[in-house]
């Protein structure tokens, strides 16, 4: 992303905090919960999105019999 765009909206300090920092987010409720991902990688899921991988076989869900 070019860094004009952020910086003109959220200012300097605001872009460089929100923007442009390395922000490591983890699913931890869903996962507790029993949650299964289609995709739990991103290359994953964005090669998929892409059209460049197969939609993965349906995955029962929690509760759901084998």
């Amino acid at each position: 992303m070019p860094r004009f765009g952020p910086n003109l909206i959220l200012g300097r300090d605001g872009a460089r905090e929100l923007a442009f920092a390395d922000q490591r987010v983890r699913p931890d409720r869903l996962i507790e919960a029993g949650h299964v991902f289609r995709h739990p990688r991103l290359d994953d899921a964005l090669a998929h999105l892409l059209g460049r991988a197969p939609f993965p076989a349906a995955r029962p869900t929690v509760g759901e019999p084998v």
